[in-house]
C-alpha cells in the first residue's frame, strides 16, 4: 500500500473516532437530561446526578427509581458505537510510537481482543443482566487495560509522541486502574459500592474523551502533513 493510501486510511480512522466521540457526547447528554431519577444512595433522587449515577445507569431499561428509562436503548447504542470506534483506534494507536514495533503489535492484538467485551457491555443492561454485564466488563477491561498500559509505556519513552498526549494518557491510565480496582472490589470481592466509584468513573470518562480527541486529532494532522 502506498504512503498516500496509508495516510488516507489513518485520517479516515481518526475521523470515525472523532464522529463516535461527538455522537456519544450528544446522546449521553440527552440521556442524562431525560433520566427519570435515582442512584445507589438515594433511589428517589430526582433526575440525573453527574457524580452519583454511573454511565451504566443511563443504559438501564428502568431507572433506579423504578420508572421506565426512555433513553435506555439510544444510550446503549451510542456506547456501542463508541466502542466500535476503538477498532480503528487500536490499529492506528501504535503510530504514536513507531520506534516500539513489538509493543505496537501487542497493543493491536490486546486491544482488538477487548472489543468483544465492549460489545457485551452495551448488550447487557445492568438491571436485566447484572452478572453478564459484570463479566463483559471484565472481558473488556483486562485486555483493554493491558493494551493501554503498554501503549502508555511506549508513548512515554518514544520521541515521536507529544508530551501533552503522554501526560493525558497517564492521567487516564491512573483513573482507569483506580476504577478497575473499585469494580473488582465490589462485583468480584463483594465489598461495598462507595460514592467515590461513580465519581472516579466520571473523571475517567472525561479524561477518556479528551484522550481520544487528542489522539485522533494528532494522528490526523500528522497523516495530513505526510500526504501534502
Amino acid at each position: 500500500m502506498s504512503p498516500r493510501s496509508t495516510n488516507l486510511l489513518v485520517r479516515s480512522a481518526c475521523s470515525l473516532v472523532l464522529l463516535a466521540v461527538g455522537q456519544l457526547i450528544v446522546v449521553q447528554g440527552v440521556a442524562m437530561a431525560q433520566y427519570p431519577g435515582g442512584h445507589e444512595w438515594n433511589r428517589q433522587a430526582p433526575g440525573h446526578n453527574f457524580w452519583r449515577n454511573t454511565l451504566c445507569d443511563l443504559g438501564k431499561t428502568a431507572a433506579t427509581n423504578g420508572q421506565p428509562n426512555p433513553m435506555s436503548l439510544a444510550s446503549r447504542v451510542s456506547v456501542m458505537t463508541l466502542f466500535l470506534s476503538f477498532g480503528p483506534l487500536w490499529l492506528i494507536l501504535p503510530r504514536l510510537f513507531p520506534d516500539r514495533r513489538r509493543i505496537g503489535l501487542l497493543v493491536r492484538v490486546l486491544g482488538m481482543l477487548s472489543l468483544g467485551g465492549m460489545m457485551g457491555i452495551g448488550l447487557t443492561p445492568t438491571d436485566q443482566y447484572p452478572s453478564a454485564h459484570a463479566v463483559a466488563n471484565g472481558l473488556a477491561s483486562v485486555p483493554g487495560l493491558a493494551a493501554y498500559l503498554l501503549a502508555c509505556w511506549a508513548m512515554f519513552f518514544s520521541k515521536y509522541c507529544p508530551r501533552i498526549l503522554t501526560a493525558v494518557s497517564l492521567v487516564l491510565l491512573a483513573l482507569g486502574l483506580i476504577h478497575f480496582g473499585q469494580y473488582v472490589a465490589h462485583f468480584w470481592l463483594g465489598r461495598a459500592w462507595t460514592p467515590e466509584a461513580p465519581a472516579v468513573q466520571r473523571l475517567a470518562f472525561l479524561a477518556g474523551i479528551a484522550w481520544m480527541v487528542l489522539t485522533a486529532g494528532f494522528l490526523w494532522r500528522r497523516a495530513e502533513k505526510k500526504s501534502s
